[in-house]
């Protein structure tokens, strides 16, 4: 029987996350490339730790998800979450479900008038 304690569970955890966080940097520095040289390698890396825990804190969870949100950071600015009406309001609401960040994502696009510039993609 294999045993796992809570110790090797947490390194584990943190493995997970900082395999994530890479994942995200990457994904951030090949769609927003003059953004990320603008910030720098360490301040992408950062901006990847504190976006993953933001977009936690307002109940997202997927992967998928959390990237979108890191878009919309890049995008609307790291606070677009708590300054920003329109997101505000959406998320205010307690609502778990999948279409919660699909409604996020169609305001900011319709926001920021930018449908048609391709600037979120449909990452």
């Amino acid at each position: 029987m294999l045993v796992l304690r809570s110790a090797q569970l947490r390194q584990m955890e943190e493995q997970s996350r900082r395999s994530f966080g890479r994942r995200l940097a990457r994904h951030l520095e090949e769609s927003f490339p003059e953004e990320c040289a603008r910030l720098g390698d360490d301040e992408v890396r950062r901006m990847c730790s504190q976006g993953v825990d933001r977009a936690q804190s307002h109940g997202f969870r997927s992967e998928r998800d959390i990237c979108k949100f890191l878009n919309l950071i890049v995008v609307f600015g790291f606070e677009f979450d708590r300054e920003l009406p329109w997101a505000v309001g959406i998320l205010a609401v307690d609502d778990p479900s999948p279409e919660r960040m699909e409604r996020l994502y169609a305001a900011a696009l319709e926001a920021a008038e930018i449908a048609d510039q391709g600037i979120l993609g449909g990452r």
